[in-house]
């Protein structure tokens, strides 16, 4: 549970009983519960909210597709394996795209930001 300054719990979590660390729901005060399903991996599959949007996770080897239940679509593209994989590109639902790199020298990622047919550099640490 947390809880802001003043001690009145602001969020709370719900945990697999067969999985430990698992987080099968989580809930803000005063908000519905939004529950997590997993695959055999234990990557989420679905983040199902009753009050909203509602996501599915489909995973391939080099990127992940996000579903919400208005049928609009993410894409994920990934490098790297295992636990060191990294986003290196976003495609929007509305059909834009950001692109990551990373800078391995200097330890800190780049990111690309097209607009209007600019493209811009942040350095992010």
């Amino acid at each position: 549970m947390v809880y802001d300054r003043s001690g009145k719990q602001v969020r709370s979590f719900t945990y697999d009983d067969k999985y430990r660390g698992r987080m099968v729901a989580h809930r803000h005060t005063g908000r519905p519960e939004i529950r997590y399903r997993y695959d055999s991996d234990g990557r989420v599959t679905e983040q199902l909210n009753p009050a909203g949007l509602s996501y599915t996770y489909q995973y391939e080897k080099d990127h992940i597709t996000i579903t919400d239940s208005l049928d609009r679509r993410e894409v994920l593209h990934t490098q790297g394996e295992a636990g060191l994989k990294r986003v290196v590109k976003k495609e929007h639902a509305d059909g834009s795209v950001t692109q990551s790199q990373f800078d391995a020298v200097a330890g800190s990622g780049h990111r690309r930001m097209p607009q209007a047919g600019q493209q811009n550099t942040a350095r992010m640490w």
